[in-house]
């Protein structure tokens, strides 16, 4: 059946409405994501920028670190070079002390002997009348030299071994100096953020050094304190791997922690928001001492 004339104009009418209604939309699509860029752009540009300064930031305070460190670790090795001459030429000292005490210990005895046997003579004389007083006088003169040089040399040994025992006071002092300018730091952890958790719940962790992780696990920006956790678990902070540490830490203070064969120092620098979903994080610094006691 034929459609008439009417109705056909009419759907021609309604498709351009529709037509027209479809162009308009896609235009004013068009135009709000026109809007939406000019408008947006801007804020998207400067937080570009400001993510950009705050990497510039961070790569300049890791340079600033490593130069501290270097410097420190310099100082300490001149440090350690002095200490070592210093203990060389204690060594040498009491060397030649423990050669003087020999000598004098040696003529000590001798003189000792010869001493016993002008006592010996002595005794001898005084029972013989015979023997003439020039004899006796000399004998006499002979024992009271002998009794001032054994003394005198008794003297000497008692100062030569105090002598000695103040070298090993000056050398065991030094020894504990050279064992801390023995300490070399490094940077193991470059200024980098880390949050407790995601919005899924997912806990974060950053690594410290090989083996080691924090896991930081609540934040207080009103207190500026951190609550962590520092074991050897890369996947979970409450596994049963190995705790090493665990604590509050504020901002701007450092908590040392032994492991293994090195000493480390972790700082925390800030807590404020990160991410692309900004939300509180802890920016932590970390050094690694070894070489020596760390005190």
């Amino acid at each position: 059946m034929e459609k008439s004339e009417g109705t056909l104009k009419s759907e021609k009418t309604t498709l351009k409405t529709c037509l027209q209604a479809i162009v308009g939309g896609v235009v004013a699509a068009g135009l709000v994501a026109a809007w939406l860029i000019v408008y947006l752009q801007p804020i998207l540009s400067a937080k570009f920028e400001e993510q950009a300064i705050r990497n510039n930031i961070a790569v300049l305070k890791i340079s600033q670190k490593q130069q501290e460190l270097d410097a420190e670790n310099k100082k300490l090795t001149s440090k350690r070079d002095a200490l070592l001459s210093a203990v060389k030429k204690l060594e040498l000292e009491n060397n030649n002390l423990q050669v003087q005490y020999a000598v004098l210990e040696e003529k000590q005895t001798a003189f000792i002997k010869q001493y016993r046997e002008l006592i010996e003579k002595e005794k001898k004389a005084k029972s013989d009348s015979q023997q003439c007083l020039s004899e006796k006088e000399s004998l006499a003169s002979r024992i009271s030299t002998m009794e001032e040089n054994v003394k005198v040399y008794e003297k000497q040994a008692s100062d030569t071994q105090e002598a000695r025992k103040e070298t090993e006071r000056s050398s065991k002092f030094i020894q504990n100096e050279l064992e801390k300018a023995s300490v070399q730091c490094e940077l193991t952890l470059p200024v980098s953020w880390v949050k407790p958790r995601d919005w899924l719940g997912r806990h974060y962790k950053l690594t410290i050094d090989k083996g080691i992780y924090i896991w930081p696990t609540e934040l207080d920006e009103e207190s500026s304190t951190a609550k962590y956790i520092i074991n050897t678990s890369s996947l979970s902070r409450d596994s049963g791997i190995k705790l090493i540490e665990d604590g509050t830490i504020s901002v701007g203070s450092e908590v040392t922690f032994k492991y293994e064969d090195a000493s480390y120092k972790l700082k925390l620098l800030s807590i404020r928001q990160a991410g692309k979903l900004p939300s509180d994080a802890a920016y932590f610094t970390a050094d690694k001492c070894t070489g020596g006691i760390e005190h």
